[in-house]
């Protein structure tokens, strides 16, 4: 509407969540590439008046298909003039809306490529913390789309079994982070150790390990569970450390959301003021963040709900385009420049 609320906005805020969820899916499986022209107003709307929740949605109807799709996106969307002939982006930086504003303006530099092909099985890998060769564990069927109510990915083509067996012992060559109780944490992070439940793989914690080097060697100061050395209560350090936290990196995979623990530490990001819009969540496996991904009885639906909201429109990769270590370099490069830009706000 011209307010800026969507009708999925609207019946949220009203606690009609069963309608939001059917509008959101109905959305998902649009795929005319010109959007109508309150979703234009809507956009321009959200972004004079700061409503980012708003416009992560609405920068989540991008086309997945044709280069042609992408341009009509972009001239008819991003670039469409409202308003005293400004676009929503001039609209967001004159009213000193700095992140909306860089975030339509990244949408549309990422959206202008053509999507790569889709793929449709993924080797997953597993292996121990060291460099040894990883072995092959299982070829799954990676899913078409994998977070929240984004539009459904076409996914970028993972890397070779070499690629990644290549870049897991990378991995395992570096040094190992050791918690330093006399450092201030600024990026916590929660991770399971496998991708997949019950695999053994442990690529969840090499991956972690991996992107809190990164982080390290950038000036941050992250801190995970196996920093703590053996024999002290990570649990309890964990806990002690978070809530100092400028920014949450959260590594998203099927095994995760089977982890009683690792469920409590992201529920306790998600309440937790400095933090709970400030969660990056890391895609690393196949999740449906917008089914009932931890269970079918109430209660867990009402938290999956509870948390699908709270990190809504900030995932890492973008959900068309794969998961997070198809392309380590490009999005750990990402990764930095938005853990960068919540410590600065």
């Amino acid at each position: 509407n011209d307010d800026g609320k969507t009708a999925a906005v609207l019946a949220r805020k009203n606690n009609h969540h069963a309608i939001a969820d059917e509008i959101e899916r109905a959305n998902q499986a649009t795929t005319t590439p010109t959007p109508p022209a309150w979703k234009k107003t809507c956009l321009h709307n959200a972004a004079e008046n700061g409503k980012t929740d708003i416009v992560d949605i609405l920068l989540q109807t991008a086309p997945a298909s044709s280069h042609a799709d992408h341009a009509h996106w972009i001239s008819d969307f991003i670039d469409a003039k409202k308003y005293n002939d400004k676009t929503a982006a001039a609209l967001a930086r004159e009213k000193n809306h700095i992140a909306i504003a860089d975030k339509i303006e990244r949408a549309k530099q990422s959206t202008a490529a053509t999507t790569p092909p889709p793929v449709e099985k993924l080797t997953i890998q597993s292996g121990d913390r060291k460099s040894s060769p990883p072995k092959v564990l299982q070829e799954a069927v990676v899913p078409t789309a994998h977070a929240t109510v984004h539009a459904t990915r076409t996914a970028a083509a993972p890397p070779s079994v070499d690629a990644l067996t290549t870049l897991l012992a990378d991995l395992g060559k570096q040094k190992k982070l050791v918690y330093d109780a006399d450092q201030d944490t600024d990026v916590i992070m929660s991770y399971r150790t496998d991708i997949e439940h019950g695999s053994g793989d442990g690529i969840g914690l090499q991956l972690c390990e991996g992107i809190a080097r990164v982080l390290k060697d950038a000036g941050h100061e992250p801190f995970h569970g196996h920093m703590v050395p053996a024999g002290s209560n990570w649990q309890k350090i964990w806990f002690s450390e978070m809530p100092a936290a400028k920014v949450a990196i959260v590594m998203f995979s099927p095994a995760f959301f089977k982890s009683e623990a690792c469920v409590r530490e992201l529920s306790k990001i998600c309440i937790t003021p400095n933090l709970q819009d400030r969660i990056i969540p890391v895609f690393i496996g196949p999740v449906d963040i917008a089914s009932d991904f931890l269970g079918n009885e109430k209660p867990q639906i009402k938290k999956a709900r509870f948390i699908r909201t709270t990190i809504s429109g900030n995932s890492l990769p973008d959900p068309r385009y794969g998961f997070f270590q198809d392309n380590w370099t490009a999005n750990t490069r990402e990764l930095l420049r938005r853990v960068a830009e919540f410590k600065s706000t």
